[in-house]
């Protein structure tokens, strides 16, 4: 685990990274959970909207 949150990083905009502490990766698994339901409907934002990534 890292020490710091930096994020949603890539290389070549192929492969991407999240680096996140494991608090914040707890967060983000609770945010995408709703996703792993074939039934499930609509969006969550799990990054920042102002983010390019």
């Amino acid at each position: 685990m890292f020490t710091s949150d930096e994020g949603i990083l890539t290389e070549y905009n192929q492969v991407f990274f999240y680096i996140l502490t494991l608090k914040d990766f707890q967060k983000m698994i609770k945010l995408i959970a709703s996703f792993c339901k074939k039934e499930s409907k609509g969006y969550q934002y799990v990054y920042d909207i102002d983010n390019p990534t």
